[in-house]
């Protein structure tokens, strides 16, 4: 490759890192607005979810006592990015005539949702850690017979080269699959499971129609 395609190729990378910085920094920005449009004077962030356009917040199924599940994938939708640091509010705007059990079983079936769903990610996380430690002793426990099958061949000079080698791609194979959950799905999982418990800490507030 000559002197002109590396340069190029070199300004090419650049220019892309400079992109993605830019991107980064804009994603950032996207993201602190939309959380100061909805923080209120509380310095709380308020999701506002209207309920005053339906007949009934709850799944036709459920002999009204829990609410329908397209009103919790929109709060989950709207609270997406925002800081599980930040305190969180959900205003349930309501009609006038939205009655005092009505109000009780709506608060009821929230809290139980999110409480539910935190204890549900938290327990994934404790059957995650379990799963790694389990596959990565395997792992090594395969990695103690790769090392035994090699020096059994230096000591027997025998030719196991394709059995050992075998052994050492399972062995491979386990230690990074534990490897990938303890540092990765244990980190994804993490974020779920604060979010979730955002959530279920969450003030519910019941604004009733003037």
């Amino acid at each position: 490759m000559d002197k002109n395609k590396k340069a190029a190729l070199k300004a090419e990378r650049k220019e892309f890192q400079r992109q993605m910085s830019i991107l980064f920094k804009e994603n950032m920005n996207i993201t602190d607005r939309y959380i100061e449009s909805i923080k209120e004077e509380d310095q709380r962030a308020h999701i506002k979810v209207n309920l005053r356009n339906v007949d009934s917040p709850f799944s036709i199924y459920s002999n009204g006592c829990i609410l329908d599940q397209s009103i919790f994938d929109y709060i989950d939708g709207r609270t997406e990015h925002i800081r599980s640091s930040m305190p969180l509010s959900i205003d349930f705007l309501v009609k006038k005539d939205f009655s005092q059990k009505t109000e009780d079983d709506l608060r009821i079936s929230y809290k139980a949702h999110y409480h539910i769903a935190y204890e549900e990610k938290r327990r994934s996380i404790k059957t995650n850690r379990m799963i790694s430690i389990i596959l990565m002793v395997i792992g090594i426990l395969v990695l103690m017979l790769y090392a035994t099958v090699e020096i059994l061949n230096v000591i027997f000079n025998r030719g196991g080269i394709i059995l050992s080698e075998l052994i050492s791609i399972v062995a491979w194979v386990f230690i990074w699959e534990a490897t990938d959950k303890i540092f990765f799905e244990s980190t994804l999982k993490k974020i779920d499971t604060f979010a979730a418990g955002q959530l279920a800490i969450a003030e519910v507030n019941i604004v009733r129609e003037k």
